[in-house]
């Protein structure tokens, strides 16, 4: 393997309602970090009535994660991942393994849950058809991953509130 790992940012708008996730914009390069997070600060302060912004916390980004919250005062929010507990009962979160994610990303396909725009730009000569349809034995998993965290984030902010009852 050669050079740096691609890094990948997915735009999505999500239907709380029914946990639809309609991916917008995704991009993805090699990129060394400074022009990575120019990058993503593009794309962040370019997106209109920004809710929320999910983030892998594994290694560096939990640096990232914590400087952005901190300085730019972003709404980033941490992407848990599940335990084989909470896998079994379905909790909200990420799954640590790269066949789960997969898993997961084809189930919402087939519900009718995920959408891509046909004009996403490929990556290496790959499309993100290709990439996600040739998963495990692709060259690259990726956009896969972003599609996953796009899926984890529509399921936390549609998680079903608990109501609160008054009475007099």
């Amino acid at each position: 393997k050669g050079g740096s790992d691609p890094s990948c940012i997915g735009i999505a708008l999500i239907d709380l309602h029914t946990r639809a996730v309609y991916v917008t914009d995704m991009w993805t390069q090699r990129a060394e970090v400074l022009d990575f997070e120019r990058e993503f600060e593009r794309r962040v302060d370019h997106t209109a009535k920004l809710i929320a912004i999910g983030v892998e916390t594994v290694g560096y980004q939990l640096t990232f994660l914590q400087r952005y919250r901190r300085e730019k005062k972003y709404p980033i929010r941490e992407l848990p991942y599940r335990s084989r507990r909470q896998s079994q009962t379905k909790a909200i979160g990420i799954d640590r393994n790269k066949e789960g994610r997969a898993y997961g990303v084809a189930q919402r396909f087939l519900a009718g849950k995920l959408f891509l725009p046909k004009y996403l730009p490929m990556f290496e000569g790959v499309s993100i058809e290709d990439e996600l349809c040739s998963f495990p034995f692709g060259r690259h998993d990726d956009r896969l991953d972003v599609c996953a965290f796009l899926g984890g984030l529509a399921d936390v902010y549609s998680a079903p509130r608990p109501r609160v009852r008054f009475s007099l």
